[in-house]
């Protein structure tokens, strides 16, 4: 496989549905396989997002949480998570811990070897809607062989050939799901058509966030209320849409500080905010660093620490 980079953060583009869609080392092999590191007192909440690649992570060091359609989960040394094809999520920083992960995110289509393979294993497993997530415990036997399986694939991916034993230990792995987690198909716990509502509000702010927009114009999208609308963000993300907003500004914020000469005026303006000291104070207050810092010190480690998809 083609080498790991160093820094990458334009890593995913957005599909018609506001899913993000990936941009691969090799893109005739979908598969995305990292180790992201971050240090002490560096805030990672950012917005939630859903692909249709199946995430993998393994906590190696140090603790985080991770928000799935709304429910908040926390991750210790030693422990993972599972997360299905096309559930919105979000990696959460957990108190400002440092932490260290290995980051796998692989296509369900490297399984497709036939007809008969999707049909029979892979759509069961991505489609079932009662299997949001799976937290990976080391004590239990099979979620251990997951962990170790994760591991390996990190391992074999700067290997020569080492797609093919990436393939190998994501087949493994799916056999383990398949033959533990119930395939049948079961009710859906919360309302799916809330989750089409959230999506839409979500896409909008995607498409106005350099605009001035408000409450009622993000409901709006979601053909609900301003009450229905903000009780649907509650539900789901864990913030208002407001919040949100701030949020995904934020995050737009940080690319353009990485990766542009952008003045901190221009950034502010481009990414939807009032004005620069209402941007530098919000920064301030949700990265916990102000943005010329976060600018200047990123520049200088250069870590490997990916703010889009977390």
């Amino acid at each position: 496989m083609a080498n790991r980079q160093t820094d990458e953060r334009n890593i995913f583009g957005i599909g018609n549905d506001k899913s993000q869609i990936f941009t691969f080392d090799n893109p005739d092999f979908p598969a995305y396989i990292k180790l992201n590191k971050m240090g002490d007192n560096i805030r990672f909440s950012i917005t939630d997002h859903w692909h249709d690649e199946v995430e993998f992570i393994v906590v190696l060091k140090g603790s985080m949480k991770y928000s799935i359609e709304g429910e908040i989960v926390r991750l210790c040394e030693g422990e993972g998570i599972m997360i299905n094809s096309r559930k919105l999520h979000v990696g959460l920083t957990d108190d400002g811990a440092a932490v260290e992960t290995y980051c796998v995110i692989l296509h369900p289509m490297l399984l497709m070897t036939s007809k008969y393979v999707e049909e029979t294993f892979v759509e069961p497993v991505i489609k079932n809607p009662g299997l949001s997530y799976i937290i990976l415990n080391p004590t239990k036997l099979w979620q251990y062989d997951i962990i170790e399986d994760v591991k390996r694939i990190y391992e074999a991916s700067d290997k020569k050939g080492g797609e093919l034993l990436v393939i190998k230990y994501f087949f493994d792995i799916w056999n383990r799901l398949y033959n533990n987690v119930p395939i049948k198909e079961t009710e859906k716990g919360r309302n799916n058509h809330h989750l089409t509502i959230l999506k839409d509000m979500i896409s909008f702010i995607h498409d106005h966030y350099k605009e001035k927009i408000s409450l009622v114009d993000i409901c709006d999208a979601g053909g609900v209320g301003k009450t229905m609308g903000t009780n649907i963000f509650n539900m789901y993300v864990n913030k208002t849409p407001g919040e949100f907003l701030k949020d995904y500004r934020i995050q737009k914020s940080i690319n353009l500080l990485l990766d542009t000469d952008m003045t901190i005026t221009e950034i502010c303006y481009e990414t939807g905010f009032a004005g620069a000291s209402y941007f530098a104070e919000t920064f301030k207050k949700e990265m916990g660093i102000s943005p010329l810092n976060f600018r200047k010190e990123r520049s200088e480690e250069r870590v490997v620490t990916h703010y889009d998809f977390l």
